[in-house]
């Protein structure tokens, strides 16, 4: 007893320095090194799915088809559409009739307790048809049957497939559906023998033969050795003569095509040459014409830069007479305006006498109408176009201390057909000193003048004056007022002034321009 428990201590193994490894989680066989155990298959163990034999009603030939798998979540609930939840979809295999689809990666199931399956392939015979449902099978995982393991070469032979067979391949080995398999044809039955009679003698024997085949079988593995060595370095070397040869080949032809392109540019370039030629010797004529041309040219610019230098020179004298004809246009109508002066009144005010002397009334209404004009554009800009809260009649003018009523009346026929004179005389000279054609003619005859309307034929006269009748004399004169209104239009465009609104009535609107028109040329000429 003490020499066992003496041994037994001298036997026992020392403590580990290192920690133990980690086995795999989930303890399997298969993760033992065995056959994974039938209630333990999960969809983690799939790796590869194959099929053999395609055949069916549409299938003529090599189709290109894809697989799907589907997990379902428990198959004895009603609606089972409802739990079907996709999980890998394979690549597409071309034309084939035994398709060996690449392997499964990242194959995570989204039910923990999901185990039933449902496998579906699709099939097409070209790339314009549609995708057809070939094959569909639902299954459990634990139904599945071993078939064969894996061989380090690869799976091996599978031996004679049924029609549309189709092969799972797992962690362990090959399985597939019980239906379908069929043994696999490297199988064969063990055969049947009866008890072992051997000798020593006979196994001294045997162990020499084995020895001996052994030595041999060695030795030739060394000389396979040797020679595999030599062969590789000899398919080494012509592999590099190869190479080198495909390249100097390679270099060959694009030199040649090099050669080929460069000849095709030579003639190309010989032919050119050619035209050249010819063209050149075509074109010395016209060139000796283009010469003298050029010559001829030169003579006609050297004349036209002395007559541009008299041109300049014309212009200046020109733009300076231009600029004393703007002068004076300006001074006589700044003196036709102090004749003529138009004056805006306030709101509910009288018309006053008339200015006594054209010197005192000129200055006078100039500077005026100036600040008059300045006040109602500043007051315009500080209102923003607003009314202001408190209300105000709309002025009136007078020209020459006359007023012009918007309504012709019978009592103020001679002050209206005096203004209207006045108003004729003012743009008939004001057109003359402008240069501006009007478009109804003015014909000036005092406190009976008139309006000329040349388009008609003959030419409608219309008068700027009462006559027996009041009644029809009314209309007449509105029309008339707004002919000098056009005629005005015509004046402050020419002088490039704004047109004012039309806010107030016939008479009022005309003075109300004449007053705007004789503002702007004051401050002109100031």
């Amino acid at each position: 007893g003490c020499c066992r428990e003496r041994r037994w201590r001298m036997e026992a193994p020392a403590a580990p320095n290192k920690p133990a490894p980690m086995l795999a989680s989930r303890y399997s066989a298969a993760s033992l090194g065995g056959k994974l155990i039938r209630e333990a298959i999960r969809i983690r163990h799939l790796k590869q799915i194959l099929m053999r034999n395609l055949q069916g009603k549409d299938i003529v030939g090599p189709v290109d088809c894809y697989y799907t798998l589907l997990e379902v979540g428990n198959k004895d609930e009603s609606d089972s559409a409802s739990m079907e939840e996709e999980i890998f979809r394979s690549k597409i295999e071309s034309r084939t009739l035994n398709p060996s689809w690449s392997t499964i990666e990242n194959c995570t199931p989204k039910r923990a307790t999901a185990t039933w399956m449902i496998l579906r392939v699709y099939t097409r015979a070209s790339k314009t048809q549609d995708w057809r449902l070939h094959l569909e099978k639902n299954f459990h995982l634990r139904d599945l049957e071993y078939f064969q393991p894996i061989r380090r070469a690869g799976l091996g032979d599978l031996g004679k497939s049924g029609p549309n067979t189709v092969y799972l391949v797992l962690i362990d080995g090959v399985y597939g559906f019980p239906n379908d398999l069929t043994a696999p044809a490297n199988r064969k039955p063990m055969r049947k023998r009866g008890p072992l009679k051997i000798t020593v003698s006979a196994l001294l024997q045997q162990h020499a033969q084995l020895s001996s085949s052994v030595e041999q079988y060695l030795a030739r593995l060394k000389l396979r050795g040797s020679l595999e060595n030599q062969c590789n370095e000899i398919l080494k070397g012509a592999d590099a003569k190869i190479y080198r040869a495909r390249q100097v080949q390679a270099s060959l032809t694009a030199l040649k095509k090099v050669h080929m392109e460069k000849k095709e540019e030579k003639e190309e370039l010989s032919a050119q040459l050619e035209l050249i030629s010819t063209h050149r010797k075509e074109l010395k004529p016209r060139a000796e014409l283009v010469l003298k041309m050029c010559k001829e040219m030169r003579r006609k610019r050297e004349a036209l830069e002395k007559v541009a230098a008299m041109s300049t020179a014309l212009q200046k004298k020109r733009l300076t007479a231009e600029t004393r004809v703007y002068l004076r246009q300006l001074r006589m109508l700044s003196i036709l305006y102090a004749v003529y002066p138009v004056i805006k009144r306030g709101a509910g005010a009288r018309a006053h006498a008339a200015t006594t002397t054209l010197a005192a009334s000129s200055s006078h209404t100039a500077s005026s109408n100036a600040s008059d004009f300045k006040s109602t554009t500043s007051a315009a800009s500080s209102n923003n176009g607003n009314y202001s809260s408190t209300y105000r009649k709309p002025p009136f003018y007078t020209i020459r201390g006359v007023t012009l009523p918007d309504l012709p009346k019978d009592s103020m026929a001679k002050e209206i057909s005096v203004a209207l004179g006045y108003c004729a005389h003012l743009i008939l000279l004001a057109a003359k000193y402008l240069g501006v054609i009007l478009r109804y003619k003015i014909v000036h005859l005092g406190s009976k003048s008139y309006v000329v309307d040349g388009v008609h034929d003959p030419p409608q006269q219309v008068p700027l004056h009462f006559k027996e009748s009041a009644a029809t004399s009314r209309g007449v004169i509105q029309k008339g007022v707004a002919m000098l209104i056009i005629d005005t239009r015509q004046l402050l465009s020419a002088c490039s002034i704004k047109q004012p609104e039309e806010t107030y009535g016939a008479g009022t609107f005309l003075l109300h321009q004449l007053y705007v028109l004789q503002s702007q040329i004051v401050t002109q000429s100031k």
